[in-house]
């Protein structure tokens, strides 16, 4: 799946001013402002996996103009962006966090949206057939320096920005035209590395950060996925179990893989950061009777 160039939102100094000192925008969900009706609805449907429902659950939240959904109008729009995300729908997603970034509203807002953007640019191809390793660097820099050390959003963490960040710059070097600008990347990317090794000894991502900081042999740049009913010369075939993954509230998409004998189409379930985060999507997969698939690489 290829994805058009993203655009980036570069926040001026008076926006940037704001976020870090005060807020655009009341936060509703810091300031715990009860939620209405509606958003709770929406979110019950969002939590169920039901992307669809919530969606468009969302959108009317979004749309209205009564008092008590107003406060919540930007943080349904991030959620329905994020329903987009789940089911593949990328640009829809990616449309909606730039508008969000143009005018960030407040500070929680303006790192999810910028984590999940750059989330979209690890994971799908764009134009030059790899992924935009450049726009992730800057919106996981930019929102690890939003966010500080020892604060959490979701599941936003300094850490998980810390190691996602020098992924990223790991992919630049993997993919640099030239030695120079290729050694320069590794360095940004071990420096984060040895950052999560020394301030995270016991993260999730311990294990990773070590076999990407290694300095003998590079290891390629690994993101596991369930690899679901093989390869097939019929991108309809691929298609068929992407739409059935994701009516089950999984993320799937099509990826195209040149070979000798010409393209092959894969419907490949999650993009994980670690193995073992791949092998348990492979046990709910099995569960929800989809079948296991196969972890890759």
């Amino acid at each position: 799946m290829m994805l058009t160039t993203i655009k980036r939102i570069v926040l001026s100094a008076a926006g940037a001013a704001l976020l870090a000192g005060g807020c655009i925008q009341s936060d509703p969900v810091a300031n715990n402002t009860p939620r209405p009706t509606r958003f709770r609805e929406a979110e019950a449907q969002y939590l169920a996996k039901n992307y669809p429902v919530a969606k468009a659950k969302f959108l009317a939240v979004a749309a209205s103009d009564a008092a008590p959904e107003r406060p919540f109008v930007k943080e349904a729009r991030y959620y329905a962006a994020r329903c987009d995300q789940n089911m593949g729908n990328y640009e829809a997603a990616v449309r909606v966090y730039n508008q969000l970034l143009e005018y960030p509203p407040y500070r929680t807002l303006a790192i999810r949206a910028l984590v999940a953007r750059g989330d979209i640019s690890m994971e799908v191809l764009g134009p030059g057939g790899v992924p935009d390793y450049s726009g992730a660097v800057h919106d996981y820099g930019r929102a690890r320096g939003l966010l500080g050390e020892g604060s959490q959003i979701d599941d936003i963490d300094h850490g998980r920005l810390t190691y996602r960040l020098g992924r990223a710059y790991y992919g630049q070097a993997v993919s640099a035209p030239n030695p120079t600008e290729r050694e320069a990347r590794y360095r940004d990317a071990d420096r984060c590395f040895d950052e999560y090794i020394q301030r995270y000894p016991t993260g999730r991502f311990i294990d990773e950060a070590k076999r990407y900081r290694s300095s003998v042999g590079r290891a390629p740049l690994t993101t596991f996925y369930v690899l679901m009913g093989g390869s097939t010369t019929v991108r309809e075939q691929a298609e068929a179990t992407v739409r059935k993954l994701t009516a089950a509230g999984f993320q799937a998409r099509v990826v195209s893989e040149s070979q000798a004998g010409g393209t092959v189409y894969q419907a490949r379930a999650g993009a994980c950061d670690t193995r073992d985060e791949a092998v348990d999507l492979q046990r709910k997969l099995r569960a929800a009777g989809l079948g296991s698939g196969e972890v890759r690489p």
